[in-house]
C-alpha cells in the first residue's frame, strides 16, 4: 500500500524505546484488524490470518485468555503482523512466520536466564536453540524450508529496525526441496500416480455438466467447467462477475483474477469448449439471479426486509407492525407444519430460539427486526461499523451482487428450505466436498459423482479435489508441448518456475521426445518414439506437435535440431562459420520452408508485401530524382550505380518471395513438403571463386565417402 507510514527507527534512543515506538505506531497508527483480538481476519475473505496462540493449542480459532502468548511477546508479534499486513494484506503470513514465532516464543520460555519473553533478547544462542527446535518439532523438508525462511525474514526485520542491531546474520541450512512432481523416491511416485486423475475420471466430469437435471447439479457442474478451460485455483472462482465473458479477436476470453500475485488478466477459452463455457454461465446466472437481488436490497434498504415471492405478507406491509409465527417462517424460509396453530408455543418452537433476538420494544418480531437479523447473518459488522467499504466480488471492482458464482443459502440443502432474502459466495470446501464427498457427525455428503451414478472403471468411488483439475490440466498442456511461457500465463503462474509442481509426466515421457527427435536414425534404445507414432513424423507434424524439427526431416545428413526462423528453418552448421547472407533467409539456399505452416506463410506474405512497397518506393525515388535517393544507394561505395544493384537485390528477394508463397499456398503440393531456392542460385563463396578459375567444382565420384564411414568415425553406430 503506497500510503503506509513505513516505521523508521531513531538512532538516539535505545532498542526498548525503539520497540515501544514500534508498538505504539503499530496499535495506534494502523487500523487494520481489532488489536485487543486473539484471531485476526483477513479483511476481504474472513478468513483467519493470524492467531496468537501458544504451540500445542488444540482450538487456535476460538482461543481461551490462557492460550496466548504472554506480554511483551503478544503485542511484539502483533505489532509485527499489523505492520506486515497493511503493506500488503496476504493469507500466508498465519502459517509459517506464525509458527517461526512460536519457536522463538518456546526457546524464550525454556531460557535458563530469568528474562522476560521479548524478541529483544534474541541472540545468537536463543537463535542456534531455535534452528534446533526447529529441526526436532518438524520432519517434513518443506515445513522446515518455509518456516527457516520465516526465521530468516524475522531475524532481518528486528536487526534492521534497530530492536537488536548486533543480532548475528543466521542463514537457514534447509533448502529448497525438490518438487515433489520431480522426485524420484518411492513415497513421491507413489503421490503423483494418485496424484494425476485418469482421463475416465475427467470425462466423468464433461458427462456431468452434459446430464445434469438438478438446479444442485446444474450449479456444482457449471462452477466445475470453469475450473476446466484453463489451469485455475478454486479460490478464483470468487472473483468472477456476471459480465466476465470478453468477445476480441475472433475468441472468447473470460476476464480473471489470478491469485497469489498474478493479478487481473483475460483467460483464453480453446475453441472445442467455447459453447460449454458459455453455457455454463448462462446456468450460473438463471440460478444465482435471486441471490444477487436479495444481496443488493439488502445493502441498499439496510433497514427494509427482502419481500420475495414466499412471504405471507402483500407488499407494502408496514415494517413495524407485528408479524405472526407462520408470517416469520414464510419471510425466512422456513418449514412449518400444517397442523401448528398460528403463534402457538409449538410452531415459535419451531421457527427457533433466534426470534428471541429479533423482538422490538413491544416484544414483537416485525419485518424491521428480520431486516436486522439479516444484516447480522449476512453482512460482516465492519461494513455496518464503517470500518470496511462495500464488499466486491473477490478481487474484482464490481460489487458483490454482481458475482457469477452467488447463490441462495440452503438453496441445495434438501433437508431444509431456501432462504429467499439470503446470498452466500463460493466456498472451496464446499466444492471440494462435490467433488470428493464428505461424512460430517450429522449426514453424508454425496459427492456430484454420487447422484448421477458415476463410478472408475474398478467400479470404485470417484473422489477428487478441485486442485487435481488443474494439474491435470496442466500435465496434459506439457504432454502437448505447450511452451513454459505460455502455460504459466494460462495457469496464472507469476514464476514459470512453479510449472514443474505440475508437470507430473513420467520420467520416460520427458525422455524419450528428446532423443527421438535429436539423433532419431541412429538411437539404439527401440522403445524410443515420439507420443507413441509407429515411425517417424514429419517435419510439419513436428511443427504441429510444437517439437524441435531435426536436420534429416528437411533433407540434410546431420544430426541435431534446425533453427526456427520467422519463414521456416535454418540448416546452417553455425559450429563451422556464421551467416553469410545478413540474415537473408529467403535468398540462402540453406533455409526451408515448411508447406503446410499457416503462421510462417502469414509472416512470408508480409515479407513479401513489404518488398514490394520497397521496391516500388526506390525505383520512384530513382525515376523522380528525389533529394536523397542517390544517397540511399551509396550506403557500401557512394556511387548512384548502387542504386540499380539495390532494386535489383529488392526484386530478387521480391521473386523469390512471391514464387515460396505460391508454392505454399498450391494445393497441387502436399503438406510437409520443403521448399527452399536452388543451390545453383546461392553458390557460396567457395564455389564463386572456383567457378571464376574455371575450375570444376562439382565432386568425383571417387572422392565420395559412405555416410556409414563418416558416422563411425564420429562414434555413432548405423542401426
Amino acid at each position: 500500500m503506497s500510503n503506509v507510514a513505513h516505521f523508521i527507527p531513531k538512532a538516539d534512543l535505545s532498542a526498548q524505546r525503539n520497540m515501544e515506538e514500534f508498538i505504539r505506531h503499530c496499535r495506534d497508527d494502523l487500523s487494520i484488524y481489532s488489536w485487543d483480538d486473539l484471531v485476526w481476519k483477513h479483511t476481504r475473505t474472513g478468513k483467519r490470518v493470524a492467531s496468537f496462540t501458544r504451540s500445542g493449542i488444540d482450538n487456535a480459532n476460538y482461543p481461551k485468555d490462557g492460550d496466548a502468548f504472554q506480554e511483551p511477546f503478544l503485542s511484539q508479534v502483533k505489532a509485527y503482523v499489523r505492520y506486515q499486513q497493511t503493506i500488503k494484506e496476504t493469507t500466508s503470513i498465519g502459517n509459517f512466520p506464525m509458527y517461526a514465532f512460536k519457536i522463538l516464543y518456546d526457546v524464550l520460555v525454556g531460557s535458563e536466564h530469568d528474562q522476560q519473553l521479548s524478541l529483544l533478547k534474541v541472540d545468537g544462542v536463543l537463535q542456534q536453540k531455535a534452528a534446533d527446535t526447529l529441526i526436532s518439532r518438524y520432519e517434513n523438508p518443506d515445513v522446515r524450508y518455509k518456516v527457516g525462511a520465516a526465521l530468516v525474514k524475522i531475524y532481518q526485520f528486528i536487526r534492521d529496525k534497530g530492536f537488536v542491531p548486533g543480532l548475528p546474520d543466521w542463514k537457514s541450512p534447509h533448502r529448497k526441496p525438490l518438487a515433489k512432481a520431480t522426485r524420484t523416491d518411492s513415497e513421491s511416485v507413489k503421490w503423483q500416480e494418485e496424484r494425476l486423475p485418469t482421463l475416465h475420471e475427467m470425462t466423468s466430469l464433461a458427462d456431468c455438466f452434459a446430464q445434469a437435471e438438478t438446479e444442485e447439479d446444474l450449479y456444482w457442474s457449471s462452477v466445475i467447467v470453469m475450473l476446466m478451460f484453463a489451469p485455475s485455483r478454486a479460490g478464483e472462482l470468487a472473483s468472477l462477475t456476471t459480465d466476465c465473458l470478453i468477445e476480441r479477436d475472433g475468441n472468447l476470453y473470460i476476464r480473471w483474477y489470478g491469485e497469489k500475485g498474478y493479478g487481473a488478466h483475460s483467460k483464453v477459452v480453446p475453441k472445442v469448449l467455447e459453447p460449454s463455457v458459455r453455457e455454463a454461465v448462462r446456468r450460473l446466472i438463471d440460478i444465482g439471479e435471486p441471490a444477487r437481488q436479495a444481496a443488493r436490497f439488502a445493502y441498499e434498504n439496510p433497514a427494509d426486509f427482502f419481500h420475495h415471492e414466499g412471504c405471507l405478507t402483500p407488499k407494502g406491509y408496514p415494517c413495524n407492525q407485528r408479524l405472526s409465527s407462520h408470517q416469520v417462517s414464510a419471510a425466512m424460509g422456513i418449514a412449518m407444519p400444517e397442523k401448528c396453530k398460528v403463534d402457538s408455543r409449538t410452531a415459535w418452537r419451531k421457527v427457533g430460539s433466534w426470534v428471541d433476538k429479533c423482538l422490538d420494544d413491544n416484544g414483537h418480531v416485525t419485518y424491521k427486526t428480520l431486516a436486522k437479523e439479516v444484516q447480522r447473518r449476512y453482512i460482516d459488522a465492519r461494513y455496518t461499523n464503517g470500518e470496511v467499504g462495500q464488499p466486491k466480488v473477490g478481487d474484482s471492482d464490481k460489487p458483490l451482487w454482481e458475482s457469477l458464482i452467488i447463490h441462495c443459502d440452503k438453496q441445495f440443502n434438501k433437508q431444509k428450505r431456501v432462504s429467499p432474502y439470503s446470498w452466500v459466495t463460493l466456498n472451496v470446501n464446499l466444492l471440494n466436498d462435490q467433488l470428493h464427498g464428505r461424512v460430517t457427525n450429522t449426514a453424508r455428503i454425496n459427492s456430484i459423482f454420487d447422484r448421477m451414478g458415476k463410478v472408475n472403471v474398478d467400479g470404485e468411488s470417484i473422489k477428487l479435489t478441485s486442485h487435481q483439475i488443474r494439474v491435470w490440466l496442466s500435465t496434459m498442456a506439457e504432454r502437448a508441448g505447450m511452451d513454459d511461457w505460455t502455460l504459466a500465463h494460462w495457469a496464472a503462474r507469476v514464476d514459470v518456475k512453479q510449472n514443474e509442481h505440475y508437470d507430473l509426466r513420467s520420467k520416460e515421457e520427458i525422455r524419450e521426445p528428446s532423443k527421438t527427435i535429436m539423433v532419431p536414425e541412429f538411437s539404439s534404445d527401440t522403445a524410443v518414439a515420439l507420443a507413441n507414432l509407429k515411425k517417424r513424423p514429419s517435419a510439419i507434424e513436428l511443427v504441429r506437435m510444437n517439437q524441435p524439427v531435426a536436420y534429416i526431416d528437411l533433407g540434410k545428413q546431420m544430426v541435431g535440431a534446425a533453427q526456427s526462423t520467422l519463414y521456416g528453418f535454418c540448416t546452417t552448421d553455425w559450429a563451422q562459420s556464421p551467416c553469410l547472407k545478413a540474415h537473408q533467409c529467403l535468398t540462402c539456399k540453406e533455409h526451408k520452408c515448411v508447406k503446410g505452416d499457416e503462421k510462417k506463410l502469414e509472416n512470408l506474405k508480409r515479407h513479401r508485401d513489404f518488398l514490394q512497397l520497397q521496391l516500388e518506393r526506390s525505383k520512384q525515388a530513382v525515376e523522380e530524382e528525389w533529394h536523397g535517393a542517390d544517397r540511399w544507394g551509396e550506403k557500401y561505395r557512394q556511387d548512384f550505380n548502387e542504386v540499380s544493384k539495390k532494386i535489383q537485390e529488392l526484386t530478387v528477394g521480391l521473386t523469390t518471395a512471391e514464387t515460396v508463397v505460391r508454392i505454399m499456398e498450391d494445393p497441387s503440393v502436399p503438406d510437409g513438403a520443403v521448399v527452399s531456392i536452388p543451390p545453383e542460385h546461392d553458390p557460396d563463396p567457395v564455389e564463386r571463386a572456383l567457378n571464376s578459375h574455371g575450375v570444376d567444382s562439382e565432386p568425383r565420384d571417387e572422392d565420395l565417402i559412405a555416410s556409414d564411414s563418416i558416422l563411425s568415425l564420429v562414434g555413432i553406430s548405423h542401426v
